[in-house]
């Protein structure tokens, strides 16, 4: 079973996540994307870096570059996928596999991922390559509650995001999770209830 967490950093994505994991004995929790091969190749190293504590903070990296990147962690996936596999044959795979953040992350929120390529390419790429989740959840809210909770990120850029993720939501058939109206014990009562049902 594939669980994917999107939303802004300040919607309560980690805590809710551990409080999935406690109640999962057997899963594997992933951030973003799978990591099996190494991260920031030489030939990006020497873009400019992400300002400390401003996950805004750096301009896009050229088309070429995106691109590149892009390809970078399908590969990645594509590796996930076959690691998949293996630990199913051998009977070693966990139950869950949990990701916080996924691969549509790069579309909805391109400034913190520094990418400049538009959004039917990302997804093209996602239904073409990536493993698809068995459930997506967005977690959204209140943009000033979610500003404050993270102050890297303005109201203007958490107001953005979330109407960014409620979109996507909309479109990947997601499951929104209003995680500023209440409490994240009740948004994690319900999220634990949603994995049950569909086991």
């Amino acid at each position: 079973m594939l669980i994917v967490f999107y939303g802004p950093d300040g919607s309560g994505k980690s805590t809710l996540i551990e409080g999935l994991r406690q109640k999962i004995p057997s899963h594997e929790l992933y951030h973003f994307a799978p990591i099996l091969i190494p991260r920031r190749p030489q030939l990006l190293s020497k873009q400019k870096r992400v300002e400390a504590g401003r996950p805004y903070g750096a301009s896009a990296w050229p088309t070429s570059l995106s691109f590149i990147k892009l390809v970078y962690y399908i590969l990645d996936f594509l590796a996930f996928r076959v690691l998949v596999l293996f630990k199913r044959l051998s009977r070693r795979a966990p139950k869950v596999y949990i990701f916080d953040r996924y691969f549509l992350d790069f579309k909805y929120d391109k400034e913190r991922n520094r990418l400049s390529l538009p959004d039917g390419v990302v997804s093209l790429c996602y239904k073409m390559f990536i493993p698809k989740p068995d459930l997506e959840f967005y977690l959204v809210g209140d943009p000033s509650t979610i500003s404050s909770r993270k102050n890297e990120i303005t109201i203007e850029e958490a107001s953005k995001l979330v109407e960014n993720y409620k979109a996507g939501a909309t479109q990947e058939l997601g499951l929104l999770v209003n995680s500023t109206e209440r409490s994240i014990d009740e948004c994690g009562s319900d999220i634990f209830d949603q994995v049950c049902e569909f086991k």
